[in-house]
C-alpha cells in the first residue's frame, strides 16, 4: 500500500521550476549593499531612487534637474503624454530646486568629489519631506535617478 509521505517537506527556494515558464523576480532589494529602489514624487512627477540608508549624503543625477530645465510643454510633455506633468514645465527647475551652495561628498562611484547642493520637496512613503541632495554627474545616464539615505 503506498502511503504519502508527509513529513517531508520542500521549500520553493529549493524546488525545480519549469524551464519553459519565466519568472519575473519583482524583489528590488540587493542583498550587498541591503539597499532597494523606491519612487520619489519630485514637482509632481515619480522617478526609481535607490534607498540605501547606509550612505550619508542623498545623491541626484543631473538628469532629473535637466528633465525640469525649460523644455517647452509641446517639445517633451504633452496633454496626450501617459504621465503628464500638473503644469507646463517651462522653467520649473528654478521652482523645485534651490540651489542651497557645493560641498564635497562621497559620490556614487566612491570618488570624493565637489558637488553643487540643492534643496527640494519630495514624497516619499506617504510623507512629504524637504531634502537636500548632491548632484551627482557619477548618476547621469544610470537606470535610477538617485540614491536616497532617508
Amino acid at each position: 500500500m503506498n502511503t504519502l509521505n508527509l513529513s517531508r517537506k520542500k521549500s520553493l527556494k529549493n524546488e525545480q521550476k519549469p524551464s519553459s515558464v519565466k519568472y519575473m523576480d519583482m524583489n528590488t532589494w540587493n542583498n550587498n549593499t541591503s539597499s532597494y529602489t523606491e519612487l520619489v514624487h519630485i514637482g509632481g512627477v515619480g522617478f526609481m531612487f535607490e534607498v540605501n540608508k547606509s550612505l550619508k549624503h542623498n545623491l541626484i543625477s543631473p538628469d532629473v534637474l535637466a528633465f525640469f530645465d525649460g523644455d517647452l510643454e509641446s517639445e517633451e510633455v504633452t496633454e496626450e503624454c501617459a504621465f503628464p506633468l500638473p503644469i507646463s514645465n517651462t522653467n520649473l527647475l528654478q521652482s523645485i530646486f534651490q540651489y542651497v551652495g557645493d560641498d564635497w561628498v562621497i559620490c556614487s562611484d566612491g570618488i570624493f568629489r565637489k558637488c553643487q547642493k540643492v534643496k527640494c520637496q519630495i514624497e516619499f512613503n506617504s510623507n512629504t519631506l524637504i531634502t537636500v541632495f548632491y548632484i551627482d554627474k557619477a548618476l547621469a545616464n544610470e537606470k535610477i535617478a538617485g540614491i536616497i539615505s532617508l
